[in-house]
């Protein structure tokens, strides 16, 4: 008698940076070293909370915010032109989300 092929498949893992997270936070361990057994949030990590040691990264800020504060947008609220220049900053991480949901 045949088994039935899905009985030997095994389910993937499922190991997108939000469920990495998630099971991050609801592990138990407290110990700061835990993190390296994460090791893509440990590279995250690292990546976030590392200084630059330089000012290039603020020169690049205020150039983000250059490009949205114009003599057109004089009207922007302060809380707006912060999340636009937030999301002009950071828009590297959304593009590498949308890579990595198609892989």
């Amino acid at each position: 008698m045949r088994m039935p092929d899905h009985v030997f498949r095994m389910k993937k893992p499922d190991t997108s940076p939000r469920t990495l997270l998630e099971q991050y936070l609801h592990s138990t361990s407290k110990d700061v070293y835990s993190i390296g057994v994460w090791s893509q949030l440990l590279e995250l990590f690292l990546r976030l909370n590392t200084p630059l040691p330089s000012s290039a990264a603020v020169e690049r800020l205020f150039s983000c915010a250059g490009l949205i504060m114009s003599h057109k947008r004089t009207k922007l609220t302060d809380k707006r032109f912060e999340n636009l220049v937030f999301l002009k900053a950071n828009e590297w991480i959304s593009d590498k989300l949308e890579i990595e949901q198609l892989h």
